[in-house]
């Protein structure tokens, strides 16, 4: 899917809150209005198990340069979409895993990127940062309270 320069959108609701730009993690959602610009994966699934950066990258960056607001957003907001912003903030802000996560875990308590996801944000944590890696579990806990408690700052 080719990435546009940011607009304005025409979901409902999505207006009052100044999102600029939708990005989806796969390609099976529809465009509404003339107004909507989408962006994502070329093809579904290409993702996995990694988001792929150089896209996402792109889209985030462009939109940031520009002042706009992106929704990211997959089926339930708990996995695909926190993962690739994690490793976004990663890549792009130098912060540890911990740190976005719980950010994200924060805003957002039904946050639980599945096991491959967390392992995969923990590899590319070492891949960025070197050394060890900040995060000691495979599988985050299930408890909204348990999972900032891990995820906290020390």
């Amino acid at each position: 899917m080719q990435s546009r320069t940011c607009g304005h959108t025409s979901f409902p609701g999505v207006q009052a809150t100044s999102v600029s730009f939708i990005l989806h993690s796969r390609t099976s959602i529809h465009r509404h209005g003339s107004q909507v610009i989408l962006g994502g994966t070329k093809q579904d699934n290409d993702w996995y198990p990694a988001p792929r950066p150089t896209t996402t990258t792109e889209i985030l960056e462009r939109c940031r340069a520009q002042k706009k607001r992106v929704l990211l957003h997959c089926s339930a907001g708990m996995s695909r979409s926190p993962t690739i912003v994690v490793a976004y903030l990663m890549r792009h802000h130098g912060m540890t895993l911990k740190e976005p996560l719980y950010t994200v875990v924060s805003e957002r308590p039904a946050v639980s990127p599945n096991p491959h996801f967390v392992q995969w944000l923990k590899e590319e944590e070492i891949r960025i940062h070197g050394g060890e890696g900040t995060l000691d579990v495979d599988r985050l806990p299930a408890k909204t309270a348990d999972r900032l408690a891990l995820l906290g700052p020390d």
